[in-house]
């Protein structure tokens, strides 16, 4: 007799004595479901199924914040490409601020399409809608820099391809190729120049084709926010299911989404209960994809055994989470709640493979990071960002405080009788608080030298304007903020971390001695030190 006949045989057994069979909560009499337990089961399981399938679709529905982000702020598919440069005014889940970003929205579903990228420090990667890596190109692609010409075809394209270009498939007929150039000696107007330099066309031209054009963004919400945590996160995905071919190996997975009413090319009209269902899983799904992004209880999270330093992601191994016999779900889910865009040169954690990313949420502490700068080109940047959010942290804000009241907060004088007034302090107090946003762009409390933040913007203001800053309180206290998120970014090929052009003091050092530098951070906020030492 196999062991459910055996359950069953017991529970029916119980029900025939008069007893009652329970699986915990769950209540049956003669071994037949009482009319409390039906509803209950199936609401447990539709909430599980949902809770699931939430987290499974996650990177999709993200990556579909992001198109229609651009699209919103004035990109237009195939024909106008963003241009951006990283800051709190842009919400983008994990963006740099010392290399412009270039996003381009294209539409496969007419043909083929070519990217032909020049040679030069330009760093690339096409994932398609379903966030799934689709090409690298650039530095870390097959071109290594050289340049070359990448066809990006769609995934019911069955033409001939032909021979010298670099050939991806997509699995949606949209896909976002997503460029950064490294600032030449840090001047982000001829990074972007360069970026412009890409051409992109379709692989059969037809007479009416024009050349796409480039338009800036400085603001915008690329992210999903609005809709994570509500039902309308499910009235996105549906649309999205609608608009794109069924991709064969999420065949399980779409049939999860049937059991909760949304099927491709069909109604999606959930009745109230449902819709409380799939609302409460939605908040629930994200609650538990940020206490296992931020509290990450498996051990191969831990970079360095004594340090609480945290690989940000948890599958170096290809870029897409695959391992032999099964996908690395957690690490996948970890990943794009605090992220987008997947690579395999994004996580390699080898020397020169491309980025390198550490994360830290849980407490105080220094790391301390050592590179040859004379092997390569190499950077650190520091990103502070929002836990909530996900974002750079603050909109032009550090820790709680505007950086322009505290700066008016200030008692700005000359420091020479007679001179200035009203005038010099305006001055002062303007440029103080774009000195602190542009370090906060940056993300860390320190600027290289091991001086607080505060402390460097007060000194540049004072030296420059010839000005004497002080505070009724302590600046460094208006600093502190628990809320926040650090991670670093370890790029190859970066000649100086621009940071917003605060050029990176190690290369100074470096070429002094000869030596290899290292720094040291203390990340706490209002503790930041740092400087160069030989190792």
């Amino acid at each position: 007799m196999r062991i459910g006949s055996v359950l069953l045989a017991l529970c029916m057994g119980a029900g025939t004595t008069g007893g009652m069979c329970f699986a915990q909560e769950y209540e049956f009499k003669g071994g037949y479901p009482t009319p409390e337990t039906v509803q209950k089961a199936y609401d447990d399981a539709d909430l599980t199924r949902a809770i699931q399938a939430y987290k499974f679709f996650y990177p999709t529905v993200s990556f579909e914040g992001t198109w229609r982000g651009n699209l919103k702020e004035g990109a237009v598919v195939n024909s106008v490409f963003p241009l951006l440069e990283g800051s709190p005014k842009q919400l983008v889940f994990t963006p740099n601020s010392d290399t412009p970003y270039a996003g381009l929205p294209l539409d496969l579903s007419k043909g083929p399409i070519v990217i032909d990228i020049p040679p030069g420090p330009i760093m690339g990667a096409t994932n398609d809608l379903n966030q799934r890596w689709v090409s690298d190109l650039g530095l870390p692609g097959p071109d290594a820099g050289k340049g070359g010409k990448h066809l990006l075809v769609g995934p019911e394209y069955k033409g001939k391809t032909p021979n010298g270009y670099y050939v991806a498939r997509a699995t949606t007929n949209r896909v976002l190729v997503l460029l950064r150039a490294i600032p030449p000696a840090g001047n982000n107007d001829a990074a972007n120049a360069l970026i412009q330099t890409v051409k992109v066309y379709p692989f059969n031209q037809t007479a009416g084709w024009k050349a796409p054009t480039w338009v800036k963004l400085p603001k915008g919400d690329f992210t999903p926010l609005q809709w994570e945590s509500n039902f309308q996160y499910w009235q996105v995905l549906k649309e999205i299911i609608d608009l794109e071919p069924a991709y064969e190996a999420y065949r399980s997975y779409y049939g999860e989404l049937a059991g909760l009413g949304i099927v491709k090319g069909q109604p999606f009209r959930p009745d109230e209960r449902m819709k409380g269902i799939l609302d409460k899983a939605a908040k629930m799904a994200n609650a538990q994809m940020r206490v296992q992004s931020f509290a990450d209880r498996r051990p191969d999270r831990v970079a360095w055994s004594d340090r609480k330093w945290e690989w940000a992601t948890l599958r170096p191994e290809n870029g897409t989470f695959d391992m032999p016999t099964y996908k690395d779900l957690d690490a996948r889910a970890k990943w794009f709640y605090q992220a987008q865009v997947e690579s395999p040169a994004m996580f390699r954690r080898s020397a020169g493979a491309g980025s390198l990313y550490w994360l830290g949420t849980r407490d105080a502490y220094s790391r301390r990071v050592h590179r040859d700068l004379r092997a390569g080109h190499h950077a650190v940047g520091y990103r502070v960002r929002d836990r909530c959010a996900r974002l750079l942290n603050g909109r032009d804000r550090i820790g709680n405080v505007d950086p322009r009241r505290m700066a008016l907060g200030a008692r700005i004088r000359p420091r020479h009788a007679g001179a200035g007034g009203p005038k010099q302090r305006r001055a002062g107090v303007n440029l103080f608080a774009q000195l602190i946003r542009q370090f906060a762009h940056v993300g860390a409390h320190a600027d290289g030298r091991g001086e607080p933040v505060v402390g460097v913007a007060i000194q540049m203001v004072e030296k420059i304007l010839a000005v004497e800053i002080r505070f009724r309180h302590a600046p460094v206290k208006l600093l502190q903020e628990p809320q926040v998120a650090v991670d670093i970014d370890h790029r190859r090929n970066i000649g100086q971390h621009d940071g917003n052009r605060i050029a990176n003091p190690h290369a100074a050092a470096r070429e002094r001695t000869g030596k290899p530098t290292a720094t040291r951070v203390d990340l706490r906020p209002g503790r930041a030190k740092a400087a160069p030492a030989d190792r």
